[in-house]
């Protein structure tokens, strides 16, 4: 299998206008990840499959997007399993559980335990989020608290057109890969790993958290106006794992 290079190092990035902070309790591995110090270097493998289902992680899960949580310029697609992005707000009820500064959605099905494994795919013109977090992530307002991979309660891979970053409690790190639109995500929650692939004629590992998760994971996301996601179906497997 062909190799490639990447830095094995504690997640850095900005935290309160400061780089190079360490994340206290959880590390972080990516490929070419841009900090400030020194990476150590070491290897892995990209996979020549089509599909991560070949590989030994367990049945993928089956998700779909909860209505209830949606901020209304989401206008949800395709079971709901679709989501896209656009101007217009949509009419949907007032919620304790409703996004209604930030464009993003929570899956209905928690991660409690076990491994889980889905993958995602993107388009259009913006960028987009692909992440998880605690049920208790902020609903109300823009601030931290609510977005995404700014805060403690949440990680998140920012896909983007030129390429990648990780965010967990505000600190950013950098992953340098050519951009994908399938996106695979395996979560091991009771060993506290969290990983990103990009998926495609070969399978590539982007960037892995690894925190001592505390309770159960919703995979969550964001997106950008004018960009669009559908969480792929499972292939060969009918649920969750537990």
């Amino acid at each position: 299998m062909p190799e490639v290079l990447f830095s094995n190092s504690i997640v850095q990035g900005n935290k309160g206008g400061r780089e190079g902070e360490a994340t206290p309790g959880c590390i972080s591995h990516s490929i070419f990840a841009s900090t400030q110090a020194a990476p150590l270097i070491s290897r892995c493998f990209v996979l020549d499959i089509k599909t991560l289902s070949c590989l030994p992680f367990p049945v993928s899960c089956r998700l779909s997007l909860d209505p209830d949580t949606a901020h209304p310029t989401l206008v949800l697609l395709e079971g709901p399993q679709g989501a896209h992005c656009g101007e217009e707000a949509q009419s949907y009820p007032a919620h304790p559980q409703r996004f209604d500064s930030v464009a993003q959605v929570l899956c209905r099905e928690g991660q409690f335990g076990g491994a889980s494994y889905w993958e995602v795919e993107w388009r259009g013109g913006g960028w987009v989020d692909i992440g998880v977090t605690y049920r208790g992530i902020g609903r109300k307002g823009g601030g931290k608290p609510c977005l995404l991979g700014r805060n403690e309660n949440s990680w998140r891979l920012r896909c983007t057109h030129a390429g990648y970053a990780a965010w967990h409690d505000n600190r950013k790190t950098t992953v340098a890969a050519p951009p994908c639109p399938r996106i695979g995500v395996f979560l091991e929650r009771q060993k506290g790993a969290l990983s990103f692939y990009s998926v495609s004629d070969t399978v590539l590992l982007l960037h892995t958290f690894r925190c001592p998760f505390s309770q159960p994971l919703y995979p969550a996301f964001r997106l950008d106006l004018d960009s669009n996601l559908l969480i792929c179906p499972p292939e060969g497997g009918n649920g969750n794992p537990t």
